[in-house]
């Protein structure tokens, strides 16, 4: 693929929408749990085949636990995704698992994503991510990632800026 062609493929990802509720706070002998939804509103472009172009929904659980000064984090979902005219993608399930640990009052960690694949036959999804988390004001939390593909079906590599607000 040309540089030019390689360009012309880019372009911005859905917006997502998340909503997360703790369902068990983490101590020392057991994991916090939280169940998150999610709605992926349809932006990626589907004309450049960056995405569907329609909306897609999840809902998974997410599990942290303190071991020493670091986190274990994992969390598994299921995806039902948003077909356009003409193809009929499979609803998947996914998960995660990683670990972060604080260097100097922001966090910085690594995690192992994996997903099965959206059409019969297709590739999994598989990617390597290191994330570097900070915290500028203790409602707020900004990501930056650099992503790495480890699958036919995983972008070569990515990189990213998360904003996070909670109340």
């Amino acid at each position: 693929m040309s540089v030019a062609a390689a360009w012309a493929a880019a372009g911005i990802g859905d917006i997502i929408g998340t909503v997360s509720y703790r369902l068990q706070p983490g101590s020392a002998d057991r994991p916090a749990i939280d169940a998150t939804g999610k709605i992926y509103f349809g932006t990626r472009s589907a004309s450049k085949g960056l995405g569907t172009g329609e909306n897609s929904y999840a809902a998974q659980f997410d599990l942290y636990q303190q071991m020493g000064a670091a986190t274990l984090h994992g969390s598994g979902g299921y995806l039902i995704t948003g077909d356009p005219p003409g193809t009929n993608y499979r609803d998947v399930f996914y998960g995660t698992l990683g670990i972060g640990s604080p260097v100097k009052g922001n966090t910085l960690g690594i995690a192992l994503d994996a997903q099965q694949a959206y059409l019969m036959g297709g590739s999994a999804y598989a990617t390597l991510t290191g994330y570097f988390i900070t915290r500028p004001e203790m409602t707020t939390k900004l990501t930056a990632y650099l992503l790495f593909g480890l699958s036919d079906g995983a972008p070569g590599w990515g990189v990213g800026l998360l904003y996070g607000w909670h109340y």
